[in-house]
């Protein structure tokens, strides 16, 4: 089975969603491994949600380089339109948040309720990874995992 460098890695975020009932939606419950429903899950929060803005972008820091093969992307079932309108950005700088770092093909987006597997068209090598959103909705990820070809973790 295929190792996810992203479960568990640091991660970031351009603004966090406070909800009064279970705290802060933060980055990090887009690689905990959880693949819920919803975004509130027996009265914890199971999802990256963000407080909403222009310029809105999550990220994963891997700690080490890797060549990223796909990415896959896991959208929410609740109140929500799924993913639209996003870069995934590739590399080793933190300049400009990651956000300059190379593009992974074109926009994407992911629709509600979906795990969706993203290739980039050229193989691309980093230890940074960015979702960079475009769309007016508060962005919103349930999970995030990535993959590299033929790297095994001891």
């Amino acid at each position: 089975t295929d190792y996810n460098f992203a479960l568990l890695k640091p991660t970031a975020q351009s603004s966090t969603l406070h909800h009064s009932d279970v705290g802060d939606f933060s980055s990090k419950y887009a690689v905990d491994g959880v693949k819920a429903d919803s975004c509130k899950t027996a009265g914890v929060a199971s999802c990256a949600h963000l407080n909403g803005n222009k310029n809105q972008w999550w990220r994963v820091d891997f700690q080490i380089v890797i060549p990223v093969a796909r990415v896959v992307i896991t959208s929410r079932k609740d109140h929500s339109s799924g993913l639209s309108d996003f870069e995934i950005k590739i590399g080793n700088s933190l300049e400009n948040e990651g956000r300059n770092n190379t593009k992974c093909g074109d926009r994407h987006s992911v629709p509600r309720a979906e795990a969706k597997e993203i290739s980039c068209s050229l193989p691309l090598t980093g230890r940074y990874l960015v979702i960079q959103s475009f769309q007016s909705e508060r962005l919103v990820i349930v999970e995030v995992e990535v993959f590299a070809p033929g790297l095994q973790v001891e």
